[in-house]
């Protein structure tokens, strides 16, 4: 695609306040770039760079754009696709993980959701590519039965009884994750325990004490780990600055007179006040849904995830 037209493509759906506007249009320019930077490297004998990507799941190579999908998998859904997307690797579990490693075996489990999407989802693919970060259909292609019930339990801690939020039986390949808890927890916990089932050599039954409680400083290192794994499956990084640049314009945000004004601040030493440190700046740019007089869905919301694990994520990731 043409940079003219991916930026006439752009400014249409400005126009239009609606993000999703000429997805298709846009993905089919993107597979034509991603092929040819796939023939061009090949040609050069080395493997293609996810990092350029315009889109973080749209992985495409010779042999796997051949797929045959299974009529009645796009006829029912995903469920019935579920069985004919096996994923491609078996992980051999180490001790221990450095980012590094969780991030390439999240990165594959991308790339694999991406292009086997028809298989999986059959005609009702989601057209936003967070939807496609659906922690059930991984925990599907790791061979794990997932459930939510009312209730899985009671756990004593050191700091008093806590709601068991997660639970995963290894020997049942079962997942079980508690319906007490609001939908965004629900789904960061599923994701924390679908890491376990990706990294850790499982012995019996895990549990998770209580939903995102990454913050606690004494964490066990599975722990700490399996929440890392949640944290760039959920919220991808190319996907979450892409988004956060549709929305501030500027990497990374900077307190200045325009945009304390765009917040809808005074001027910037009113919001320098208020929001003193890098995190509580990015506490406010993951939870609002106004900017310079437009109004949208909040980062938090569009990933499905806590304005904390937003936050925490846009920091990390030197957005503010």
């Amino acid at each position: 695609m043409s940079k003219a037209r991916s930026v006439m493509l752009s400014m249409s759906r400005e126009a239009y306040r609606n993000q999703y506007a000429h997805i298709e249009e846009l993905e089919q320019g993107y597979e034509k770039e991603e092929k040819k930077l796939h023939r061009s490297s090949r040609a050069s004998a080395s493997a293609p760079n996810p990092g350029v990507f315009h889109n973080p799941y749209l992985f495409v190579d010779n042999e796997e754009s051949q797929i045959e999908f299974d009529p009645k998998a796009q006829s029912e859904g995903m469920n019935a696709g579920l069985a004919v997307t096996p994923l491609p690797y078996k992980t051999a579990k180490k001790q221990t993980y450095s980012d590094k490693d969780i991030q390439k075996i999240v990165t594959t489990l991308h790339r694999h959701i991406w292009v086997k999407r028809k298989a999986i989802w059959g005609s009702t693919v989601p057209k936003d590519p967070v939807e496609m970060l659906d922690p059930k259909v991984v925990a599907s292609l790791l061979g794990f039965s997932y459930h939510e019930e009312s209730g899985i339990g009671i756990h004593q801690t050191s700091d008093g009884d806590a709601n068991v939020a997660g639970l995963i039986d290894d020997s049942a390949k079962a997942i079980y994750i508690s319906s007490q808890f609001k939908s965004k927890m629900r789904r960061f916990t599923a994701a924390h325990e679908i890491g376990h089932a990706a990294l850790h050599d499982l012995q019996g039954t895990m549990h998770r004490d209580r939903p995102e409680d990454f913050q606690r400083p004494r964490r066990e290192q599975k722990e700490r780990e399996a929440d890392r794994f949640a944290t760039y499956f959920l919220m991808p990084e190319n996907l979450v600055v892409v988004r956060f640049l549709e929305i501030f314009h500027t990497r990374p945000f900077e307190i200045t007179s325009e945009t304390a004004f765009a917040l809808g601040f005074k001027n910037a030493n009113e919001l320098a006040r208020k929001y003193r440190t890098r995190r509580e700046l990015a506490r406010l740019l993951a939870s609002t849904e106004h900017f310079n007089f437009e109004h949208f869905v909040s980062l938090a919301n569009q990933f499905h995830v806590s304005t904390e694990a937003m936050a925490i994520r846009i920091e990390e990731l030197g957005l503010v």
